[in-house]
C-alpha cells in the first residue's frame, strides 16, 4: 500500500492551466519512497505485482 499524501508529495497544482502542471520535477512518491517502491517491484519474482493506492498514476521504471 503506498501512501502519496504525507512524505515527499509536491503541492498539488490548482489547476491545468497551471504553467508547473506537465512538470516532470512534480512526484506523488517523494524520492525515498519512490526508491524503495521500485527495488521491491523490480527484485520480486512474482508473475503478479498488485499495488494498492488512492490515486491512478503511472510509474516508468
Amino acid at each position: 500500500m503506498l501512501d502519496e499524501r504525507m512524505e515527499g508529495r509536491t503541492k498539488p497544482v490548482d489547476s491545468i492551466t497551471d504553467p508547473n502542471y506537465n512538470s516532470e520535477a512534480r512526484t506523488m512518491l517523494g524520492t525515498e519512497q519512490l526508491e524503495w517502491f521500485t527495488q521491491q517491484l523490480e527484485k520480486s519474482s512474482s508473475t503478479w505485482k498488485i499495488v494498492g493506492n488512492q490515486v491512478i498514476f503511472q510509474i516508468s521504471i
